[in-house]
């Protein structure tokens, strides 16, 4: 019985006979990688807070010359925000507004929308994180 078993069983092409060898080679003496701090003061210059609006009752306009930043909207009613200049922003966080128009350029990342109240929001992200109910939405595929 034992013989036809191994009448079936596919002969093994492939043999670790040079892992024996390897094993017996000397390694190489371990050398030395140089490595770089960066000091805490370069760390802070590196992350960017963004812009913050919180003022109500007002227009706001961002200044042209931004950088691509992120921009937060917290605590604000009856205002208007024309973030249509840098023509590219990084993320947008929206937290408890109130009849707001909020016109926006191009986001590169997520749009953030919580505790909206009788706001208008005009803007282009490629995702919408929302706790509204309404919340009318376009989408487009390129």
């Amino acid at each position: 019985m034992l013989a036809a078993k191994t009448k079936y069983v596919p002969k093994q092409k492939f043999n670790f006979k040079s892992r024996t060898k390897a094993a017996e080679s000397p390694t190489p003496p371990a050398t030395e990688v140089p490595t770089t701090v960066v000091p805490p003061v370069a760390a802070d210059i590196l992350k960017d807070e963004g812009v913050t609006f919180s003022t109500s009752n007002a227009y706001l306009k961002t200044s042209p010359d931004l950088h691509v930043s992120n921009i937060k909207l917290l605590s604000m009613s009856n205002s208007v925000l024309n973030l249509l200049e840098p023509r590219r922003h990084a993320t947008l966080q929206v937290k408890d507004l109130e009849r707001c128009l909020i016109l926006t350029s191009s986001f590169d990342g997520s749009a953030h929308l919580t505790n909206l109240r009788n706001c208008v929001i005009v803007l282009k992200c490629h995702q919408v994180c929302s706790s509204q109910r309404d919340l009318l939405t376009r989408v487009s595929i390129t």
